[in-house]
């Protein structure tokens, strides 16, 4: 009993590891400890993306914003770079953040990427009218075709 006290005394005074510094970017794209990072298989509202009238862009930002706010992120390489970021699955406090992204309706399953592997999570969201599915919206990928001239990244 005594041994199991000081175990648990022990792992309540141990500091959580540091977290990297994060910075946000758009809906699917952050920077961890310095590196760039594009989340594997979704697409995010472009930033200057409207659903309805609504700045879902921004909208889709902040959520992803919040979703790492002081929290420990940790990305692993899943593709090859795009447009000078990795392509990787990032992780907050042990949650998949494209998961969380597109289960909030802030991001689409990007099935020729994910394998299809969000579509449950992006249907969900679609049938409870979560984030950007509470509005008509075009998919980000639609968009970006039709408002910007060429290859660009984001």
């Amino acid at each position: 009993m005594k041994t199991a006290l000081l175990a648990l005394t022990i792992s309540a005074c141990t500091p959580a590891p540091a977290a990297s510094p994060v910075h946000v970017h758009d809906g699917d794209t952050l920077t961890v400890g310095g590196t760039r990072w594009r989340l594997h298989g979704v697409d995010a509202f472009e930033l200057a993306q409207t659903c309805g009238n609504e700045p879902c862009g921004l909208y889709a930002r902040d959520h992803l914003n919040e979703a790492v706010a002081g929290k420990a992120v940790v990305c692993t390489v899943t593709g090859k770079p795009s447009y000078g970021r990795q392509v990787g699955r990032c992780m907050s406090d042990g949650v998949d953040i494209a998961a969380e992204q597109v289960g909030a309706g802030w991001a689409l399953d990007w099935a020729q990427y994910s394998g299809g592997a969000y579509r449950p999570l992006e249907s969900n969201a679609r049938y409870d009218r979560l984030g950007a599915w509470q509005w008509g919206f075009e998919a980000p990928w639609e968009w970006r075709r039709t408002h910007r001239p060429g290859p660009h990244p984001r």
